[in-house]
């Protein structure tokens, strides 16, 4: 949905954007941006490297920790292994410090192979092990307490933030667990968990959710009190059903600069950060705040359709600087 939303916005400013097929009927991810004075291929969103700007590789989420730190700025404690034993020492260490810790892949994976708040050495050495299947590079991290954020900048400067909380319903003293879900199944632009062209996913009923539910003595009969919030799901990523709320106009001015400021240190002109916090709208000079990665394609589409707050339009941002580029 990031190609189309862009492509619309190019076309608006008098650019083309087309996409390879196949053997001329599957689509592919690879497109082609046309202009009077420009032809450049791209995957899913144009590249940084496409503008010239720099030559960061900020997907390595521990490169960017360094830079992080080499500039004094906000960032997760953590650490990146190849090998299991000494990815299990250091976990093990950071349990005996009555931490919590993270363990997912080093490179991006869409929150994938992610796991979070874990707390004993048993969970340790299966998530590690688990990751291992999947990435050459394990990262280890502290796991921090606050809420989840997504701050997208395009030309080195803010466009848009929005706060990711985990799916929700919301009781009325009537409704099943089943007929709210169902409800908040039929909000408009969530699709299927697959699909690419909805920027909000539905909820899935499957084991995780029935797993979920029973932590509070619950199932999918169980009626909630009017007013009575219960949470489906202990993650924020879209595939699982995540509510977005846009939180740009109330967004501290000091986080607005600090946002802008590791923009400008990556020496790119798009990027998503990452950001766990309490509240965006107080200065992180007077609370913890932790930038955690940095994305090369944001997934910008929650902010073009937030289910709550004003829609922010990226993809427009995005366009004007390839016009400005050309």
């Amino acid at each position: 949905m990031r190609t189309k939303l862009f492509a619309l916005a190019c076309a608006k400013r008098g650019m083309m954007v087309s996409t390879f097929y196949l053997f001329g009927v599957f689509p592919m991810q690879i497109c082609e941006l046309q202009s009077d004075s420009r032809r450049m291929l791209f995957e899913t969103i144009p590249s940084n490297s496409a503008l010239a700007v720099g030559s960061f590789i900020y997907d390595d989420k521990m490169e960017f920790k360094k830079l992080l730190y080499e500039h004094q700025l906000p960032f997760v404690p953590g650490a990146k292994f190849i090998f299991f034993s000494p990815a299990l020492r250091y976990a093990n260490q950071l349990l005996g410090q009555n931490k919590s810790i993270v363990i997912k892949p080093a490179d991006g994976s869409l929150s994938r192979h992610t796991f979070v708040n874990i707390k004993s050495a048993k969970q340790v050495k299966a998530a590690i092990k688990s990751v291992f299947l999947i990435s050459l590079e394990v990262l280890v991290e502290e796991f921090v307490e606050g809420f989840d954020y997504r701050a997208t900048m395009v030309g080195f400067s803010q466009i848009a933030v929005a706060k990711r909380m985990p799916s929700s319903i919301e009781g009325d003293g009537r409704s099943t667990i089943a007929a709210l879900i169902e409800k908040k199944n039929n909000e408009k632009y969530r699709g299927p968990v697959n699909s690419r062209n909805h920027p909000m996913h539905i909820v899935e009923i499957n084991n995780s959710l029935l797993k979920k539910l029973a932590e509070s003595n619950c199932n999918l009969a169980t009626v909630l009190k009017k007013g009575e919030r219960k949470n489906l799901s202990n993650k924020i990523n879209l595939a699982s059903a995540a509510d977005i709320y846009d939180v740009t106009s109330t967004t501290h001015p000091h986080n607005r600069a600090l946002f802008e400021r590791v923009a400008t240190l990556l020496k790119v002109p798009i990027v998503g950060l990452d950001i766990i916090a309490q509240d965006l709208g107080v200065s992180y000079k007077k609370q913890k705040l932790y930038i955690v990665e940095a994305n090369p394609k944001p997934y910008f589409e929650m902010h073009h359709f937030p289910l709550i707050g004003e829609h922010r339009d990226v993809a427009g941002a995005l366009a004007e600087l390839y016009v400005d580029s050309a």
